[in-house]
């Protein structure tokens, strides 16, 4: 693995047996001010001030299986971290795990945590999107017409609260409303919006399972795509 500034001027590379991936790879990266955290076969986390790489190992986190994907906790010291199809929350000082969520059986592509809703989105590739609720209960998303929304690689959402989801059919975009109305059964199906082709999207295949495939730049979105990146406003 290699560490570098953003010039590439300070080039260090690091080596640790937990990663030695094999035919996985780095999936997901989060930075804080003294520390990065990594997923590969195990939880990684990169010391800044003394430049040392170490594993955090943890119930279901043992280095010989996959983390697919972590994400911020709001809990100090704490992350999400998906693998074995089982979402937990890990601290990472005392490696001590909770299990938030599991029974995933399909690759989780992305985690995303709504402050305002507390509400954890799971993004799978061959599953959809799941909710998991504060107090655990998972909601499955509708997949749309055809399983439309089988593969959903991220959950963004915009300076409104709406929800982005780019998929391998397309965009998506919910409405915060529509989704709360459908999580408290207020209604029996979600509204997507749909952006394809006949909106200027080249490639309705979307790419994603890693950080920073969809982020935020000003007021404009950009997500991952088969053909580059693709960019816009949501206003």
């Amino acid at each position: 693995m290699i560490i570098t500034d953003t010039e590439f001027k300070n080039i260090k590379t690091l080596k640790h047996e937990n990663l030695n991936l094999g035919s996985n790879s780095v999936s997901s990266i989060i930075k804080t001010d003294s520390v990065v955290y990594i997923s590969g076969n195990t939880l990684l986390k990169y010391h800044i001030k003394n430049q040392t790489l170490t594993s955090i190992l943890s119930e279901g986190i043992t280095g010989k299986g996959k983390v697919d994907y972590i994400e911020r906790s709001p809990n100090a010291n704490c992350v999400y971290v998906c693998a074995d199809g089982i979402l937990r929350e890990v601290n990472t000082n005392s490696k001590q795990s909770t299990v938030i969520a599991k029974g995933f059986t399909s690759e989780v592509r992305h985690i995303y945590y709504d402050s305002s809703t507390k509400i954890i989105f799971v993004s799978t590739r061959d599953e959809g999107c799941y909710c998991v609720m504060p107090n655990g209960k998972i909601i499955k998303l509708p997949s749309g017409i055809n399983q439309s929304f089988k593969t959903c690689h991220y959950v963004l959402q915009d300076k409104q609260g709406d929800y982005w989801l780019p998929t391998n059919n397309g965009l998506y975009c919910l409405l915060k409303k529509d989704l709360l109305a459908y999580i408290n059964k207020q209604v029996t199906n979600v509204i997507y919006k749909f952006w394809g082709k006949d909106d200027g999207i080249i490639n309705e295949e979307f790419n994603g399972g890693f950080t920073g495939s969809g982020i935020l730049i000003g007021d404009s979105i950009s997500l991952s795509s088969m053909e580059g990146r693709v960019v816009f406003n949501p206003n």
